[in-house]
C-alpha cells in the first residue's frame, strides 16, 4: 500500500522526470470485457485490438483464455462471464471473487439465465455470488429483465443470445440504468456480424454465429472524464492535450455525453485539446445520470467546486458499485466543505456548506472511481491527500502519471 502521507500526488516517483507531452488515455475497460466474451463465444477467432491493459481486463482474461473461476473486484466480469459459462457447453466450476464482490447483486440475471435454461446454483447467499454453473447450450427464447439494478445484466444476455437454439427475445423491465452500456453492447456485437433488432424496450437476437475479424476498442471516454474535470476547475485559457478520443458522435460509448456535460463548465473540445474557456456556468444544473452513471463522481466534485447547485436523478445503482459511491460522494464532499442530500434515487447539492477539513484525507472504499473524481481538487486544495492511491489500477493503472502531466501542461499555459 502506498504510504498515505507520503503520496506525492502532483509529481509521483515513476514520472517525475517524464517530458510534458500529451496525456495518454487507457482504452475502455467496457469495450474490452465485451470484446473477450464475444472471442470467447468463437473460440478465441475474434482479434482484440488494443485491449484495456488493467485489473479488470486481466480478470476476465485470465478467465476467458485459462479458465480461472476467481474474478477479485471485478462486476462486470462476474456478470458477463457468468453468462457466457451458462451457456458454454461442458464449462463446470464456481465463480467467486473477493467480499465486496460477493456483496454485489446478481439475482434478476440469474433467473433471466435459468429462465433461457441455464443450470446455475447459488454457492452462498441467495442473490448473490459465488456462482456455481454448468454450462450448455441454452434455449433461450422471450425472457424478461429486470434492468433497473444494471445494464450489465442485459448485455450479459445479448451476447449469448446469438448461441441459443431459439435466439433471444428481451424485454427490459424497470427503469433502465446505463441504457448507453446497453447500447454499446448492440453496436459491438453488430460489428462482429451479429444482427440485433433494437426495439427500445424490446431487443431481438436471432440464433447465429459471430463473424472472425477484429474488433477494435477505444480510448476511454469513462477516463477522459477525469481531464475534463480538471479543465472544469482550471483557469480561462488553460489547456490539456490528449494523445487520441474518439470524436463523441463516432464513439459507441455513453460517457462521450462528458464533452456536452462539462461543457456547460467552460470546458471545450478542439481536436485533442481541453480548454477552459471561461464561459459562464449554470446557477444550478438538473441531469439525469441514470444512462451514464460512472461520470456522477467526476461531475459532481466539478460541480460543487466551481459552485454549482445540481439535482442528478437516476443515480440509486450507484450504491451497489464498487463501493456505495452516494455514500463515499457524500463523505467525501463534505469534508470539502459541501452538504449534500440524497432520497428516492435522487442526488444533489443545494448549495448548503460546512466548515471544510484542512489537509483533507479523501476516503476511497476501494473504489478507483472515487480517488480519481477527487484528484483534480488538488488544483483548488494543494493539501488535499487520497487514501490508496493504487485503487485506480482497477481501470487506469497510469493515472497518477498522466494526471501529474496534466497538471504541468496546466502550468506551462
Amino acid at each position: 500500500m502506498a504510504a498515505i502521507d507520503s503520496y506525492p500526488m502532483a509529481t509521483p516517483a515513476c514520472c517525475a522526470r517524464a517530458s510534458v507531452d500529451a496525456v495518454a488515455l487507457p482504452t475502455s475497460k467496457s469495450m474490452t470485457a465485451r470484446a473477450l466474451i464475444i472471442s470467447a463465444l468463437t473460440g478465441g477467432n475474434i482479434e482484440i485490438s488494443g485491449a484495456a491493459e488493467c485489473q479488470d481486463a486481466e480478470v476476465l482474461t485470465e478467465a476467458v483464455a485459462r479458465g480461472s473461476k476467481h474474478l477479485g473486484a471485478s462486476g462486470t466480469a462476474m456478470r458477463l462471464y457468468a453468462a457466457c459459462a451458462a451457456a458454454t457447453p461442458g464449462w463446470e466450476g464456481t465463480l467467486t471473487g473477493v467480499a465486496r464482490l460477493l456483496e454485489r447483486p446478481v439475482g434478476p440475471l440469474v433467473e433471466a439465465l435459468r429462465k433461457a435454461g441455464a443450470e446455475i446454483e447459488y454457492a452462498g447467499k441467495e442473490g448473490f455470488p459465488p456462482l456455481k454453473i454448468r454450462g450448455k447450450r441454452l434455449e433461450g427464447g422471450e425472457i424478461d429483465i429486470d434492468a433497473s439494478m444494471s445494464s450489465q445484466y442485459v448485455s450479459a444476455l445479448l451476447l449469448i443470445g446469438p448461441t441459443m437454439r431459439n435466439g433471444l427475445r428481451l424485454r427490459l423491465k424497470g427503469r433502465k440504468v446505463s441504457r448507453g452500456y446497453i447500447d454499446m453492447t448492440v453496436a459491438m456485437m453488430r460489428r462482429a456480424g451479429i444482427d440485433v433488432e433494437d426495439h427500445g424496450d424490446v431487443l431481438i437476437v436471432r440464433p447465429g454465429a459471430y463473424r472472425e475479424g477484429t474488433l477494435r476498442i477505444e480510448p476511454d471516454w469513462s477516463a477522459a472524464a477525469f481531464f475534463f474535470e480538471m479543465v472544469a476547475l482550471a483557469k480561462p485559457g488553460q489547456v490539456i492535450e490528449l494523445k487520441a478520443l474518439t470524436p463523441a458522435q463516432e464513439s459507441v460509448q455513453g460517457d462521450a455525453l462528458a464533452e456536452d456535460l462539462f461543457g456547460r463548465l467552460g470546458v471545450k473540445l478542439e481536436g485533442t485539446k481541453l480548454r477552459q474557456t471561461g464561459a459562464e456556468v449554470p446557477q444550478e444544473m438538473v441531469i439525469d445520470m441514470a444512462g451514464v452513471p460512472d461520470m456522477v463522481p467526476a461531475l459532481s466534485v466539478a460541480l460543487c467546486i466551481r459552485g454549482v447547485k445540481f439535482r442528478m436523478l437516476g443515480v440509486e445503482h450507484l450504491k451497489i458499485k464498487e463501493s456505495d459511491r452516494i455514500e463515499a460522494m457524500t463523505r467525501n464532499l463534505r469534508k470539502l466543505g459541501f452538504v449534500t442530500e440524497y432520497a428516492d434515487g435522487v442526488w444533489g447539492w443545494k448549495g448548503e456548506l460546512c466548515e471544510p477539513e484542512a489537509d483533507p484525507l479523501i476516503e476511497t472504499f476501494d473504489d478507483h472511481r472515487i480517488a480519481m473524481a477527487f484528484a483534480p481538487v488538488r488544483l483548488k486544495r494543494p493539501g488535499l491527500r487520497i487514501e490508496r492511491p493504487e485503487v485506480v489500477e482497477k481501470s487506469f493503472p497510469d493515472f497518477w502519471e498522466q494526471f501529474s502531466r496534466a497538471l504541468r501542461q496546466l502550468e506551462e499555459n
